[in-house]
């Protein structure tokens, strides 16, 4: 195993980014396009609070992909708060192919 200052944590972030991202603007989307004929009743589970909470769900299991990612590359030995910081990236590259998708979708 190479030491840890030479692990590169953006693979794995940009993987489960990209996957992600891509799945939180389509559940996005399709609960904007739920929204759009509906009346407003004031209901707590309006298909885009639901779709919000759905999207948010998925972009934390985005983290946890990037981390499984770079444990299958690099092993399981981590440094102490490693694992937050590509959550933290995967994130970051979800938000950025999110609103990519949503500036280019009509």
């Amino acid at each position: 195993m190479e030491p840890a200052q030479n692990k590169n944590i953006w693979n794995a972030a940009i993987k489960a980014g990209v996957i992600f991202g891509f799945v939180v603007f389509l559940v996005s989307t399709i609960g904007s396009y739920i929204t759009i004929n509906s009346e407003p009743t004031g209901n707590l589970l309006s298909g885009t609070i639901l779709a919000s909470v759905v999207g948010c769900l998925i972009a934390f299991f985005g983290g946890f992909l990037g981390v499984k990612f770079y444990i299958n590359e690099y092993g399981p030995v981590m440094k102490i708060g490693q694992g937050a910081v590509i959550g933290l990236m995967a994130g970051i590259v979800m938000a950025v192919v999110s609103q990519i998708l949503a500036l280019i979708w009509p």
